[in-house]
This record gives C-alpha cells, structure tokens and sequence, in this order.
C-alpha cells in the first residue's frame, strides 16, 4: 500500500471495486493514521459497514487498535506487518550488467505480456495479506497483481521499468511519486534471476530513475517475513522507517461457510 495514503491523519474507510469484483465479495478498505482517533468512532465505523471482509492497516506502535477492532463483532484475523524502508536519492551508479527501461519504451503488447510474465514467476510464494483469508482465493489474488502491473503499463508506462537480461525479461518495478519522494509499489525478479545479484541492478535503476524526477528519498515496502528482500535493501543503504499492521475484519457467519468449505 502506497505511503502517502497510510500517513494521511485519521480514519478512512472505503470501498475496493476491485477487491469486490475479484474476489466476489464485498471488500472494503479501513486505514488508521496519525493522530487521535476515538474509538467509539472506529468501532461504529466497523459495525456500520456492509462489507464482508474489511481490509484494516494501522501503524503498529499504535497499541489502542488492536483491542478496539477486537471488540467488535466481526473476527479478526492478522495478515502480517508490512516493513517501509527508505534512502535519500543518490543515483548515479556505475553501467549495470542488465538493461532497464521504461515500459513505455517497449512495444506495448510486449510490454504486457512481460510484466504479465514476470509478476507471475516472482509472486507465486509471496506471502500477501490475501493469503490469510480464507474467503479470498489465492490465485485470483496473483491474478490482481497482474491486472494491477499491466494496468499501469497501459496508463501510466513510464513508471513501469522492465529489466532486461540476453533480451528476456527477468524483473519489474512499479513506481509511484510522492510529494517528496518516489515509492517502489511492486518490485520482483523471475527465479532463474534471482540470487545472482541482479536486483541491486534493478534498484539502481529505480534510483536513478528517482534522481531524474528530483526526488529526495526513495521508498520501498515488502512483507516483514520477506527477509531475503530486506538484506538486499540494507546493501543499497535503505533503512527502516516505518511498519505497518494488516487485519481483515470479516463478517463472523461468511468466515464460518468458507472455513465449513474447506
């Protein structure tokens, strides 16, 4: 989840037509941010929302949370801390071993089909917040960081890089401006790529391509347990700033049919 929306003050809730349309049910998204939030206003938020599952991100140091969301009638159930890592924009790195370009550079079919390409490979194991609730089928939830990724090909492709190796794709990075900064919103590598140091050539790209837009920081998250990720950021100088608590709220009686399902 981009940055900016998890750092803006207060309690938003809104609905995913996405979610919903992937997944078949209703899903809506809460987020706490900074500041005083009262918790009769967060509780009656939960309780007075018509969605089946909602997707709830809060700061984890934020320990009057967790106890209101528990009080209400939904079932809680945690999908894992999202870890935000940062560096101020330095760019400049030496020629790397693998071409990156924008996708915008790319014939736009074949820009599809390898960020469609790529994004499978890399996601398959990743252990999303999805994955957690039982009522949201895995393999739709790749299917929407697909859709997602090619989806910004087609309307934004400049920040989109694909990252070339003997002319076959092997990794991607989706980007995002803030107002001072630019964030890596989905970055990956296919297997056979992975190990061999080629993802500190993606991330240079992405820092370059940070510097170029005058950006004062760079921005990346990932899950917590994605430790071998992390290792690869802390030799490009990023440093952890923030972490970020996932709960899906579902509705008591659809967690019982799906979990009755099997």
């Amino acid at each position: 989840m981009a940055w900016d929306a998890l750092a803006a003050p207060g309690v938003v809730c809104a609905p995913s037509p996405a979610d919903t349309a992937r997944f078949g049910v209703e899903v809506h998204r809460l987020t706490v941010g900074p500041g005083e939030v009262r918790g009769t206003e967060l509780v009656d938020l939960v309780e007075s929302s018509t969605a089946d599952v909602l997707v709830a991100r809060y700061d984890v140091a934020r320990q009057d949370v967790p106890a209101l969301l528990a009080s209400t009638s939904r079932a809680v159930l945690p999908a894992g801390a999202l870890t935000y890592w940062e560096k101020p924009v330095v760019g400049g790195d030496p020629p790397t071993r693998t071409d990156v370009v924008p996708s915008g550079d790319l014939d736009r079919a074949a820009a599809e089909a390898a960020v469609r390409s790529v994004v499978r490979a890399s996601f398959t194991a990743y252990g999303n917040h999805y994955t957690a609730d039982p009522l949201l089928d895995p393999e739709a939830a790749l299917a929407g960081y697909e859709e997602w990724a090619t989806g910004t090909v087609r309307r934004s492709p400049d920040d989109v890089l694909v990252q070339m190796l003997g002319g076959e794709p092997v990794g991607v990075a989706t980007l995002a401006e803030g107002d001072d900064h630019v964030e890596v919103l989905l970055a990956g590598l296919v297997p056979s790529a992975q190990g061999r140091g080629l993802y500190g050539d993606l991330l240079a790209a992405v820092e370059d391509r940070a510097a170029a837009a005058g950006a004062a920081r760079l921005v990346i998250s990932t899950q917590v347990q994605n430790v071998r990720v992390q290792r690869a950021w802390a030799r490009r100088g990023l440093r952890p700033f923030a972490a970020v608590e996932t709960v899906h709220l579902v509705r008591r009686a659809a967690l019982a049919a799906a979990t009755a399902r099997g």
